[in-house]
């Protein structure tokens, strides 16, 4: 039985994938203009030459984004908090996913991990198969939120 339910799901994967890549790029793109957002960190803006090096033909550039809210100590954890997903370190779930990855990875060490340049705050997406805009009204709700 496990290798049917294996058979099954390796034979959607390109298309799952597709989609991922499809609603990363999407909500990369929404944060990154959005005026509640300082920063954005996705693969094809920060490290698009090495990714462009190994990308397939007709890939995209994944579903992980990691954002810093503006005013980020006092608005990140009420952001996050508001985010209508599911709330968890794992990767790569036909769900989205956010996880406030920097205290959830260095929570001992966060003068140390400021040091070196990365926020204590920020916001951790894994992107999921939903329907791009209906994610995004929940993305945007939770950066409004009071």
């Amino acid at each position: 039985e496990d290798t049917a339910v294996l058979d099954r799901e390796a034979r959607g994967f390109p298309d799952h994938m597709a989609r991922h890549n499809a609603n990363g790029l999407f909500i990369a793109e929404r944060l990154r203009a959005h005026p509640a957002v300082e920063q954005v960190w996705f693969p094809k803006w920060e490290t698009s030459a090495a990714y462009e090096a190994v990308r397939r033909p007709g890939g995209g550039w994944g579903a992980l984004i990691t954002f810093l809210p503006r005013d980020a100590a006092n608005r990140a954890p009420r952001v996050y908090d508001a985010l209508e997903v599911c709330k968890g370190p794992s990767l790569g779930t036909v769900f989205t996913l956010a996880c406030p990855f920097t205290l959830l990875a260095h929570y001992t060490e966060l003068d140390w991990v400021e040091s070196c340049g990365v926020p204590r705050n920020l916001i951790r997406l894994s992107i999921g198969l939903e329907e791009p805009e209906e994610l995004w009204q929940r993305i945007e709700r939770a950066l409004a939120a009071k």
